[in-house]
C-alpha cells in the first residue's frame, strides 16, 4: 500500500474500504497503520473493532488491551476489553476492566449491563439484578437490559417477573429472535401459564431459521430438563417437547 500522511489518513482509508465491502484493503490499511504508528491508541482501537467484525476475539482483546495501556481514560476501550475478556472466560480481568470503565463513567449503560452479565454468570444474582435494573433506568429503550434482567430473574426462580421482563424486551425489540420468544415461553411455563407458553413457543418455532435449529434444540432440552428437575410434574413439559419434535397435538 502506498504510504500516506498519517495515522488518520490510513484509518480513513480503512473505514472507506470497510464501508465499500473491501475487507482485505481495510485490513491492509490497518496493518500499515499499526506498523507505522505503534503508539497511537486510535490505530489499535480501529484494529480491535475490525477484529470484532471478523469475530477474531483473541486479537480484538489484545488490541483493546493495548489501547487502555496507551490511553487509560478510554471508556469504550475498557468496555470492549472487558467484553472480550469475558468471551475468553477471563472473568476476573473482565470485571476489573468494566469496573474501571464505570469509575471513568458511572453513567455508562454498556459497562453497567456487561458487569451485570458477569455477576449473573458468577451466581451473584442480587448484584446482577441491581445492575440490570440500573442499565434499564439509564436507557429505557435498551432491549438487552430487559433480556438480561429477565434471565437473572429466571435463574432466581422468579418466573412471573422474568416473563414480564421478557415481554418488555420483545415489545421494543426490532429484531426479535426465536431464542427470546422461547425464553419467554420457558418463563411462562415455569410460572404455570401453559397456554400462553405454548403460543410463545409456536412463535419461536415459526421464527427459527434452519441453521439455528441445532443450537436452539440443545438449549431447549437443557432448560426443560432443568425445569423438570426443579418442578417435577410441571404441566406442559411434554407438550413443549412434542412441539420441539414437530409432533404437537
Amino acid at each position: 500500500m502506498t504510504k500516506v500522511g498519517g495515522a488518520s489518513d490510513l484509518l480513513a482509508v480503512a473505514e472507506v474500504a470497510r464501508r465499500a465491502g473491501d475487507g482485505a484493503l481495510a485490513r491492509r490499511a490497518l496493518n500499515e497503520a499499526r506498523s507505522l504508528f505503534p503508539d497511537d491508541p486510535a490505530v489499535h482501537f480501529a484494529f480491535g473493532q475490525d477484529c470484532l467484525l471478523k469475530d477474531d476475539l483473541d486479537r480484538a482483546r489484545q488490541a483493546f488491551a493495548r489501547v487502555v495501556e496507551l490511553d487509560p481514560t478510554n471508556v469504550r476501550a475498557w468496555i470492549n476489553y472487558g467484553a472480550t475478556c469475558g468471551e475468553a472466560d477471563l472473568a476476573e480481568e473482565a470485571a476489573r476492566a468494566l469496573e474501571r470503565a464505570l469509575q471513568l463513567d458511572p453513567e455508562s449503560r454498556d459497562a453497567t449491563s456487561n458487569l451485570g452479565v458477569l455477576r449473573r454468570e458468577a451466581g451473584r444474582l442480587n448484584e446482577a439484578e441491581a445492575l440490570s435494573r440500573r442499565a434499564i433506568a439509564m436507557d429505557p429503550s435498551f432491549v438487552f437490559g430487559y433480556y438480561n434482567l429477565a434471565h437473572c430473574l429466571f435463574l432466581a426462580g422468579r418466573f412471573e417477573e422474568s416473563a414480564e421482563q421478557y415481554r418488555a424486551g420483545l415489545k421494543s425489540d426490532p429484531e426479535k429472535t426465536a431464542n427470546q420468544n422461547a425464553r419467554l415461553a420457558w418463563a411462562l411455563l415455569a410460572a404455570g401459564e401453559e397456554k400462553e407458553a405454548k403460543r410463545e413457543l409456536k412463535r419461536a418455532l415459526e421464527r427459527l431459521a434452519e441453521d439455528e435449529r441445532p443450537a436452539f434444540q440443545e438449549e431447549a432440552a437443557e432448560v426443560l430438563a432443568a425445569l423438570e428437575a426443579a418442578k417435577p410434574g410441571l404441566a406442559g413439559l411434554e407438550s413443549a417437547r412434542r412441539m420441539l419434535a414437530g409432533r404437537d397435538d
